[in-house]
């Protein structure tokens, strides 16, 4: 049985993301999709932020603050439907 090829940490950033320096836009829009799903997940899940490894945590933060500041929708909800 061959072993399974190592998968990146979920609080990772994205593979290809540069440390610092410029980054294209692409890079810098990958690295806010995934503080936005990091912090999705944990309020989701009702994780302690604080039991987060310090990258994960750092990017919890970020992805909240994302989260906080997108613009909230004025249209009114899709009608429920019964069956």
């Amino acid at each position: 049985m061959t072993p399974l090829p190592s998968s990146p940490s979920l609080s990772s950033p994205p593979m290809g993301l540069p440390a610092s320096g410029a980054a294209r836009p692409s890079r810098l829009m990958a690295g806010i999709y995934h503080d936005i799903g990091m912090a999705a997940v944990a309020i989701g899940l009702g994780l302690p932020i604080e039991s987060l490894d310090p990258a994960a945590h750092q990017s919890v933060k970020r992805g909240s603050r994302y989260i906080y500041l997108m613009p909230r929708r004025d249209d009114a909800p899709a009608p429920q439907t019964t069956k």
